[in-house]
């Protein structure tokens, strides 16, 4: 669907996403931010702020998920299998609250994308059932594996996470019948 959205002042992806041309970690402002205006190099930006999509603006996402309302980013990413839900560190309980956390479950049980919920520090998957926990993140984390294991007429629902230093941790949640 294509919507007539502009971002008119809101600089929430200027701030809560990383900028790795300008080294400018998750969660921090960008120094070149004109508040109430936008980016200060606009025609000049990097890469990263260039192939960003901001799918408030590109969907028809509610107008309550517009980022400096709701204090959360919303992005795919370049698969399209995965929906980022980037939460400011000033709100970070927000996605937990309604009307975000009953759509969070509703793209969850569409079963189209992988739902992850990033805040500065921490994340969380979000399956149907439930919301796995990943404990602290650290910047060069990575998802490697997502979805249900199987046992008999039960699944359960997993994540793995590869750490830079090249550990695994498996998430593993609860055991729900099949369907």
């Amino acid at each position: 669907m294509t919507v007539n959205r502009a971002c008119e002042g809101c600089t929430m992806c200027c701030k809560l996403l990383a900028v790795p041309e300008l080294q400018k970690p998750m969660g921090l402002g960008c120094p070149h931010v004109i508040n109430g205006q936008g980016c200060g190099i606009y025609e000049a930006r990097p890469r990263s702020c260039r192939v960003f999509d901001c799918l408030w603006l590109t969907t028809d996402l509610p107008d309550y998920w517009k980022p400096d309302r709701s204090k959360m980013v919303v992005a795919g990413d370049e698969t399209g299998l995965v929906l980022n839900i980037i939460v400011d560190g000033g709100s970070i309980d927000v996605w937990r609250k309604p009307p975000y956390y009953s759509d969070l479950k509703g793209f969850a049980r569409q079963m189209r994308w992988r739902v992850q919920v990033l805040t500065p520090n921490e994340g969380w998957v979000i399956f149907p059932e439930e919301d796995l926990f990943l404990g602290r993140r650290e910047p060069d984390d990575l998802i490697a594996a997502f979805g249900y294991k199987q046992h008999g007429a039960m699944r359960q629902p997993m994540v793995a996470v590869q750490h830079g230093d090249g550990t695994r941790t498996e998430v593993l949640g609860g055991l729900y019948p099949n369907h």
